[in-house]
């Protein structure tokens, strides 16, 4: 059946959750998922060099590492099979770690409905929801909101997976933070439309170019409206960060006089040096395009027996990672590196982490890799049409005002220090600030659920939000 309701469907279930809503129960309390046994993952030794260079290795080697990823998928996969927290939905998950949560429904200009989530403080402890009501300031972050937004692939659970002593948004939360997770367009909580049915080419025709057009100031409008307040922080991982840009683009005035801060984990923008398993797809961005969209109807990463995911899979060999790994969509696209990743969470995170893109985003990201810059989605001989020039713009970073933190990853694969350093150059208008993280193995994925992401950058991310309070 057509999957879409109307704006007015959508307000009526809004949700106003609070600490003491009994609407989730669970056979598991907090602490049985606190105590799952930790040392059923063995730990994996990552490789020095770039994950795209093959080194020798004895006869030895690959038997042990072969068997090594053998014993490692199945013990991730029976991980998988009895941990609760695998099929939990966001807010589930939150609420079985004591905190509240609420679900948030918003429409955007062009009829997508979108899935927010916000996090409320523990049973007991102060809630920001009571507190823009009753207009008290009673805690450190002073209930300020902030808007978290995912990466390619993601969905809010980016956030809240790993426990709440190195979870960004229950850090932020803790500290008096009013936290808000968004959802882009087309992911598993903002499936929906007003008009559009899902399964059409319609619905899935866009990029991170709508996603940052549309959808964040519908999102940042929204929570402003229902927090009385005028500001708010915005932190972005990975393509949370490249929908910002793009809405800085389109309206440099609107960021100016709503967003306190900027903090941009792993930016992206220009990833002409990317070394992430997208790389091999980009050269054949056009033919995608073509074979995907036009003659498949693929319109919707990533399906197991989707062309591209067996395409993808087998670069795997090429990384030395589980092949249960590599089954995962964001994995295939971003890569794996096990790192400084908390390996404790990743048979939740492979649980959990399926959220899905259209395939016109991968294929946008595909484009900027081959050019080298940060563009307009290529249409091809279709240019015209669509910007009255034969060659897709150029997105204006220097229209990005205000407070920017960059923090980047010195082994990031997606978004690469290189190219960084090249966006840092043109955000010639902003109070930048830039932090190298102090770990030379630190990649993308770290940002999130990294063991040491809270000291080595969400620290950071917090005194830069404290300097630009309001």
């Amino acid at each position: 059946s057509v999957n879409t309701r109307t704006s007015a469907d959508i307000n009526s279930v809004n949700s106003t959750a609070s600490e003491n809503d009994n609407s989730f129960t669970f056979n598991n309390s907090a602490e049985d998922f606190a105590n799952i046994d930790k040392t059923v993952i063995p730990p994996i030794e990552s490789e020095d060099q770039s994950p795209f260079v093959n080194s020798p290795m004895s006869d030895v080697e690959v038997f042990h590492n072969s068997l090594m990823d053998e014993v490692l998928a199945d013990r991730i996969m029976e991980q998988m099979r009895h941990d609760p927290r695998v099929h939990m939905t966001v807010p589930e998950l939150m609420r079985s770690y004591g905190y509240g949560a609420e679900v948030h429904h918003v429409t955007t200009e062009d009829g997508y409905i979108l899935e927010m989530h916000r996090m409320l403080g523990k049973k007991g402890h102060h809630s920001c929801a009571k507190f823009h009501k009753k207009k008290r300031r009673v805690n450190k972050g002073k209930c300020e909101p902030v808007l978290l937004q995912h990466g390619l692939l993601g969905s809010s659970s980016a956030w809240v997976l790993n426990y709440p002593e190195k979870a960004l948004a229950y850090i932020l939360t803790d500290l008096g933070y009013d936290v808000w997770m968004g959802n882009s367009r087309g992911n598993i909580y903002s499936m929906n439309h007003t008009h559009l049915d899902t399964r059409s080419w319609p619905f899935w025709d866009f990029s991170f170019q709508e996603m940052g057009q549309y959808d964040l100031p519908a999102v940042i409008d929204y929570i402003l409206e229902t927090t009385k307040r005028e500001q708010l922080h915005y932190i972005g991982h990975s393509m949370g960060t490249t929908m910002y840009w793009v809405l800085s683009h389109h309206r440099p005035e609107f960021c100016k006089a709503k967003v306190a801060s900027m903090s941009a984990l792993g930016p992206v923008a220009f990833i002409g040096h990317a070394v992430s398993p997208i790389v091999l797809l980009a050269p054949f961005n056009a033919q995608l395009r073509w074979i995907l969209i036009d003659i498949l109807g693929e319109y919707r990463l990533l399906d197991p027996n989707f062309v591209l995911t067996q395409i993808l899979e087998r670069s795997c060999s090429l990384l030395r990672v589980t092949e249960v790994i590599c089954a995962n969509s964001v994995f295939l696209i971003i890569g794996f590196d096990s790192g400084d990743l908390n390996l404790d969470w990743l048979p939740v995170i492979l649980g959990q982490l399926n959220a899905g893109a259209s395939t016109k985003t991968i294929i946008h990201f595909a484009q900027l890799i081959m050019s080298e810059k940060f563009l307009m989605y290529d249409y091809g001989m279709n240019n015209y049409r669509h910007y009255k020039q034969f060659t897709p713009p150029s997105y204006n970073l220097s229209a990005v005002t205000g407070p920017v933190q960059l923090i980047a990853g010195p082994n990031d694969w997606l978004a690469d220090p290189t190219d960084v350093q090249l966006l840092t150059k043109s955000l010639t208008d902003v109070d930048l600030s830039f932090v190298s993280v102090a770990n030379q193995r630190f990649n993308h994925l770290d940002f999130l659920w990294g063991n040491d992401a809270k000291k080595l950058v969400y620290d950071h991310v917090i005194k830069f939000m404290q300097q630009h309070a309001f």
